[in-house]
């Protein structure tokens, strides 16, 4: 697989396996959690689900927000959030922390989403496809 020049990672994932079959792993990998005991944890290895999503999906004063969580204001940031080229890494945290006023609508129901799906991070990216379930914004 060759990288094309301004493609983000999303682009490349779902060029390698296809949305369909990215979407049915994800049933897949939600069904079936790791135990406690099982070898990736007992071996120490912290194995974790992260779901990609469009950046169509945060708006323009939560992209300055989540800019500022990765930057300047980190200690301020209710949560870890890591800026990447084509979008933003977010930790998703507890849903008790979404009880935080600083969380915006529209993050809140990205984390929300990634709670359902098992996930603990949310890879926020510029190339990925739009998620139905959710909002999308103007820029």
């Amino acid at each position: 697989m060759s990288r094309k020049p301004g493609r983000g990672l999303a682009s490349l994932l779902f060029e390698q396996s296809g949305v369909g079959s990215v979407r049915h792993n994800l049933r897949d990998c939600a069904s079936t959690p790791l135990q406690p005991g099982s070898p990736a944890v007992a071996e120490g290895v912290c194995v974790e689900r992260f779901i990609i999503l469009s950046t169509a999906h945060v708006t323009v004063a939560s992209a300055a927000l989540l800019d500022s969580w990765s930057n300047d204001h980190a200690a301020e940031a209710p949560t870890l959030v890591a800026k990447c080229a084509r979008g933003w890494f977010l930790s998703v945290g507890m849903p008790n922390s979404l009880q935080d006023e600083r969380w915006p609508s529209d993050l809140t129901a990205a984390v929300l989403l990634a709670l359902r799906w098992g996930a603990s991070l949310i890879h926020f990216d510029c190339d990925a496809p739009v998620h139905k379930g959710l909002r999308t914004y103007e820029w």
